[in-house]
């Protein structure tokens, strides 16, 4: 084997290593501290919240869930002290049961 042939093979390794990790660096998606990521298709579902994982579009869909915590104001009525529900009715007070007696 001369010179040049081993110098073509060396060189068809390396790019063939290179591609490979142009690919996999491509199909990797990382989760975040703020963004956690939940996988699903082939291999069924899994949730990732601190690493990464590699995705195959044809085999995995992801989908980016938001971590960040939400600050929610609750605005009460200054007429009432009991929440008021979606539909309107206030909650059973805990004295007050519905259960059948005797």
């Amino acid at each position: 084997m001369d010179i040049v042939t081993l110098g073509i093979i060396v060189a068809a390794i390396i790019g063939f290593l290179v591609f490979v990790g142009l690919l996999l660096g491509r199909l990797y998606s990382r989760a975040t501290r703020e963004v956690s990521l939940v996988k699903t298709g082939a291999g069924g579902k899994r949730v990732i919240m601190d690493g990464g994982t590699i995705v195959v579009p044809l085999l995995h869909k992801i989908s980016p869930v938001n971590m960040k915590t939400l600050r929610l104001e609750v605005a009460r009525n200054a007429e009432t002290t009991q929440p008021i529900s979606a539909r309107r009715a206030r909650p059973a007070s805990p004295t007050a049961t519905n259960a059948p007696t005797g």
